[in-house]
């Protein structure tokens, strides 16, 4: 989503929702961070799936604050957070998404490394559900698909791909979220 301030956002979520769109997408810019925008979002759309976008390294954030992020966006939209990891991927992902993984099933996490150690993560309380949060990576991007294809990550959890939005007379584009 590309809203130029907080209500363009808000109104460009709701018409989405109309559309018939399922998720949005937010991501770090302008507006500020996508776990506080998408918890504003959370009471216009309900029902719609809220995935942050985060690049791991750029976005400055050890995978153990992710996780808790997510955790608390999971409790205050009720189940519906994805999160999503956008490119480079870089050697960490796989740590990264088992250490998100590990925090919501079980609450803590030790982790030795090599790129994201953490000596006693605790992320209490757990998410809203047992499915929840996902995690998606977004392969939109030049040679996205091919950065991850090695990952050991690429199972049970949501890809993110680009389609071209028919009728749209911008050429816009919309995202697909598919299983995997």
């Amino acid at each position: 989503m590309l809203g130029k301030d907080a209500a363009a956002l808000r109104r460009e979520a709701v018409r989405a929702q109309e559309e018939g769109v399922e998720a949005v997408l937010v991501g770090s810019g302008p507006l500020g961070d996508p776990f506080v925008l998408l918890a504003g979002l959370s009471v216009v759309v309900p029902g719609l799936t809220l995935a942050a976008r985060v690049v791991l390294g750029e976005d400055g954030r050890h995978p153990t604050l992710l996780a808790r992020e997510a955790t608390s966006l999971d409790l205050v939209d009720g189940g519906r957070t994805v999160l999503c990891f956008g490119p480079p991927f870089g050697d960490g992902l796989d740590e990264a998404i088992a250490i998100c993984r590990a925090m919501w099933r079980d609450g803590a996490v030790t982790n030795g490394g090599p790129v994201y150690p953490v000596p006693n993560g605790v992320n209490r309380p757990g998410p809203a559900g047992e499915d929840s949060p996902l995690i998606a990576l977004d392969l939109t991007g030049p040679g996205a698909r091919d950065e991850a294809g090695g990952s050991a990550a690429l199972t049970d959890m949501v890809v993110v791909h680009e389609e071209v939005r028919s009728g749209d007379a911008g050429g816009g584009a919309a995202l697909r979220l598919e299983r995997v």
